[in-house]
């Protein structure tokens, strides 16, 4: 039926069909095509002559198979907008939304539609809830990872002083003892570093994008990796290469870990589905002309040919639904076209698998952040420290610490002791050293209420922490320009007085 048929004019043919920017079509009560814009024809991989000649089941088989007019007379009295599927020329699913309404037209009944593509909009509302999850996780992480920060710092403190008083014992009894509390300490730091680890992938803020260091972010998550994966009899190793450590890439440093440990997490499924008695998963990474070339190896089940070709599709997995964790093939592969980077993947059944992601090297010019090598020199002497903790025994382990390197301390448990303790004699104090998370008064607004008294002498502002989702770096930070340095729980005594010694000199250093 031609649009003449409809009595359509074609000025209002072109408003309501050729000028739309979703796809629209007309169908009669046979579900046959009457005419459709050729954008509609795009979305579903047609010609626009081909389009013309389609019935809505060759697209759409939950349409009703019967008689299709009581259909649009409900159509005609309420209009529907809702999602669904449909079926490209190629095989492939679409996901769109249709907006329909029923027509009635000299006795004959049809459907006006409009059809729209969210293919990616769902992708992107995924992509948001996961980054959502993740950041919830994140809180929680931040918190228990407080709590547990703060008796590890309580724990090493006494084991430096326990070991700092044997060592100078030259009896076998004081060795044995010694050698114990260094097993103890390499754990306490084990598990300092599993935290932190963690925090650090699940921190909110490294969805943003930036320019990071790939090197550094993949070696936070290999450690965690390797703790995981090695209780499951997987060997993961990582080959590094020294000429890529200053390697710094434009965009999100979140993203490209959700990808990193995707990509691993499903390396990990292909191996464990196998009965080989050695099951490995290497790690490499490299440059590539002007691009940054990870690879992520295993010896795993691989992959047939028809599971290769859909991989990448969206909402695509081979694992049971109850079993599926991260972000998905697909998502990770929109993350890094984000950053102009491409993913690669080659496969053989029974030999294994190999993921290969290139990213475009930034042209910033940028240092990492790595410790400063210059030499520490103490002079500390006789500098007036005060020291606020609610926790008795980290004021006790760290204003130890503190006065062996020569300060003259003060306590206070939380920050409205601390700001009295200031305020009563600013100019009696040159470093306040605080915690975070404190009752009363926190630590940032303990530093906030500090540096707004302008009218007397500023002193230097340390912040420590157990807490592992702040971002101490962004200058997004409220806090960012205020305070002068930074460490973070658990603590030792070189930690410290590196922090302390930077702090004379730089504006903002970190340990």
């Amino acid at each position: 039926m031609m649009s003449s048929e409809l009595n359509l004019s074609p000025d209002l043919l072109e408003k309501l069909v050729f000028g739309a920017a979703d796809g629209v079509h007309v169908l009669d009560q046979d579900g046959n095509v009457v005419i459709c814009s050729h954008v509609f024809a795009e979305i579903l991989g047609y010609s626009f002559e081909e389009a013309q000649k389609l019935n809505v089941r060759e697209w759409d088989d939950k349409f009703p198979k019967q008689d299709l007019i009581p259909f649009i007379k409900e159509l005609i009295k309420s209009p529907q907008i809702f999602e669904t599927k449909h079926l490209k020329k190629d095989g492939e699913l679409l996901d769109v939304e249709i907006n329909a309404r029923g027509i009635e037209l000299n006795g004959q009944f049809y459907v006006y539609a409009s059809t729209r593509d969210i293919t990616e909009a769902k992708k992107q509302k995924k992509a948001e809830l996961y980054n959502s999850k993740m950041a919830s996780i994140g809180e929680l992480v931040s918190g228990v990872g407080h709590e547990i920060n703060n008796p590890l710092a309580i724990i090493q403190g006494f084991i430096a002083l326990i070991k700092n008083k044997y060592e100078k014992l030259n009896t076998p009894e004081a060795k044995s003892l010694t050698k114990a509390m260094g097993k103890i300490e390499s754990s306490t730091k084990r598990i300092s570093r599993i935290v932190a680890d963690l925090g650090a992938f699940t921190r909110s803020e490294i969805y943003e994008k930036d320019t990071f260091f790939p090197i550094l972010a993949m070696e936070n998550s290999y450690r965690l990796l390797k703790e995981i994966h090695e209780k499951d009899g997987i060997q993961i190793e990582m080959v590094t290469d020294s000429d890529c450590e200053n390697i710094a890439i434009d965009g999100s440093r979140g993203n490209f870990l959700q990808v990193f440990m995707g990509v691993v997490g499903n390396a990990k499924d292909a191996v464990l589905a196998t009965s080989n008695e050695v099951k490995t998963i290497q790690i490499s990474y490299g440059i590539v002309g002007n691009q940054f070339e990870v690879k992520v190896k295993d010896n795993g089940c691989g992959a047939s040919k028809e599971v290769q070709e859909k991989m990448f599709d969206p909402f695509f997995s081979t694992k049971q639904l109850e079993n599926k964790t991260g972000i998905g093939l697909s998502l990770s592969r929109s993350y890094v076209e984000d950053m102009n980077g491409t993913v690669d993947f080659n496969s053989e059944i029974g030999k294994g698998s190999e993921f290969i992601l290139r990213l475009p090297i930034s042209n910033k010019n940028m240092q990492a952040d790595t410790a400063d090598t210059k030499s520490l020199e103490n002079s500390f002497t006789g500098l007036r420290l005060l020291l606020v903790d609610d926790e008795e025994d980290i004021r006790f382990i760290l204003g130890d610490m503190l006065e062996e390197l020569g300060f003259k301390v003060t306590t206070a448990e939380n920050g409205k002791e601390g700001l009295d303790i200031f305020l009563n004699n600013p100019d009696q104090i040159d470093i306040i050293l605080s915690d975070m998370r404190m009752p009363k008064m926190d630590g940032p607004t303990f530093l906030k209420s500090v540096r707004s008294h302008k009218e007397v002498k500023q002193p230097k502002f340390v912040f420590f922490t157990g807490g592992i989702n702040i971002d101490f770096e962004s200058q997004d930070n409220e806090l960012y320009g205020l305070y002068d340095a930074y460490f973070l729980k658990p603590f030792d005594l070189s930690i410290v007085e590196e922090t302390l010694n930077s702090c004379l000199f730089d504006k903002q250093t970190a340990a």
